[in-house]
C-alpha cells in the first residue's frame, strides 16, 4: 500500500493548525491572534489578533472566490464578481466589482 502526504504551505496572515488546516489568525474567533486562542465569551470577534467587543459578520453558505491561502500567493489578485445587489460609490452604481487580495475597488 502506497501513501500520499500532501503538504499544505499556508500563506500570511494564514497558518497551520495541527489538523492541517488554514486559518486567519487575525480575524478567525477560535484562533485570535495564535492558534487555539479562544476570545472569552464577552468578547464577540476578532480583529487584526486581538480580541474585540466589535460586531462580526458570518456570512451563510458563503461561496470562496478564490482559495490561495493554500499553497499560492494571494498577493496582486484581482477577481471579477458580480453581487446581487447594486453599489453606490462617488455617484456610480454598479453591481460588478472586481476583489483584490489588496481590497475592493468597483470597477467603472
Amino acid at each position: 500500500m502506497i501513501f500520499f502526504l500532501s503538504v499544505v504551505t499556508c500563506v500570511f496572515p494564514f497558518t497551520q493548525t495541527p489538523s492541517g488546516d488554514c486559518v486567519n489568525t487575525f480575524i478567525d474567533f477560535t484562533n485570535c491572534g495564535k492558534i487555539g486562542h479562544i476570545c472569552p465569551d464577552n468578547y464577540t470577534s476578532c480583529s487584526n489578533g486581538v480580541c474585540s467587543t466589535a460586531p462580526n459578520v458570518q456570512l451563510t453558505d458563503p461561496i470562496p472566490i478564490f482559495t490561495a491561502a493554500l499553497n499560492g500567493s494571494v498577493d496582486d489578485r484581482f477577481y471579477n464578481l458580480t453581487v446581487p445587489f447594486d453599489i453606490t460609490l462617488y455617484n456610480t452604481t454598479t453591481n460588478f466589482v472586481q476583489v483584490t487580495t489588496n481590497g475592493v475597488r468597483i470597477k467603472y
